[in-house]
């Protein structure tokens, strides 16, 4: 825990942690409906540093500040970003509130949307071996919060929410949204509460189809990350979303995704293997959807076949 001896909301304000390390802000690198993130510097060593602060306003705020705190102190893997140190504090901006402060190591690369933004750009594409070692490095990531005890999912596995490390490997970020699973859903006012939930925590374009109609009687489980995968594999591959041409053709999104309607664009053309992967992990039924264990297999398998032809 820290003292903070500024209101940081300008360049230069500084903070400093029971440590004993200072941090000057820099600038902004990105707000959301809840929180901000910073570039800082240590005062004494010029090290940079990110610095997420969320605003604590209500028992929504709390529980999201809470969620992202346990996984980041829960979780040491190099595919899951870690936290430096933490402080809570009164806000000066909104008396009577708080503010949570988390330090975390700064990516000059920024994040995967950047790049596949970048290369989109720039009418660039992937190599199939890059697609398959960039996937399977993130489905590490997703199978240590699965194979937790209680088993965890992430609810919002997208580009931006990945971070690209100095060595190309990609570190997932942004664990507010995580929620303990499974959830059993035994009335119509629990499915809309599951509905109401992952339409504040999941990103519409990755949303699982159980999550769009959700049936009492059903389960609610890790499945619904696997189909996120899904959406970021054929995202990684070709540079957008699987589902936006059905929102580009005036299509409704909610109806492309609960009838799974998506179609492969004719560049670039990667091997049909790599389509049917895709095609393997989106299964709009979760009963039949694979795990993680499976999807890691079979893109295992895939990967070698690549490397060997």
């Amino acid at each position: 825990m820290g003292v903070c001896c500024s209101s940081l909301y300008d360049a230069n304000d500084t903070v400093m942690f029971d440590s004993g390390r200072k941090f000057r802000i820099k600038r902004k690198l990105g707000e959301g409906g809840y929180s901000t993130v910073f570039l800082v510097e240590d005062v004494k060593t010029k090290e940079l540093i990110a610095m997420k602060r969320i605003f604590i306003q209500d028992s929504k705020h709390e529980e999201i500040a809470k969620r992202e705190l346990n996984v980041m102190e829960k979780f040491s893997h190099p595919h899951l970003l870690a936290m430096i140190d933490t402080i809570r504090l009164p806000s000066k901006s909104l008396p009577g509130t708080e503010e949570v402060y988390i330090l975390m190591p700064f990516f000059q690369k920024g994040t995967l949307l950047e790049l596949l933004d970048h290369l989109h750009s720039e009418n660039q594409f992937l190599r199939e071996v890059e697609i398959l070692q960039l996937f399977l490095s993130i489905c590490e990531a997703v199978a240590e919060l699965h194979y937790a005890s209680p088993s965890l999912c992430h609810r919002d596995l997208k580009p931006g929410n990945i971070l690209i490390a100095d060595d190309g490997s990609p570190v997932l970020m942004d664990f507010g949204s995580v929620v303990e699973c499974p959830i059993l859903v035994n009335t119509p006012t629990e499915a809309r509460v599951v509905e109401e939930e992952a339409q504040a925590n999941s990103t519409a374009t990755i949303r699982a189809p159980e999550l769009y109609q959700t049936i009492p009687g059903s389960v609610i489980d890790e499945k619904a990350d696997i189909w996120a995968l899904g959406c970021l594999l054929y995202h990684i591959a070709y540079l957008k979303s699987p589902f936006e041409s059905a929102v580009e053709e005036g299509s409704s999104l909610t109806l492309a995704i609960c009838n799974g309607n998506y179609k492969f664009p004719q560049r670039p053309r990667y091997s049909e293997d790599l389509q049917d992967l895709i095609k393997f992990i989106l299964v709009t039924d979760p009963k039949r959807r694979p795990n993680i264990e499976q999807v890691q297999t079979r893109a295992n398998a895939l990967l070698k076949r690549t490397q060997l032809g």
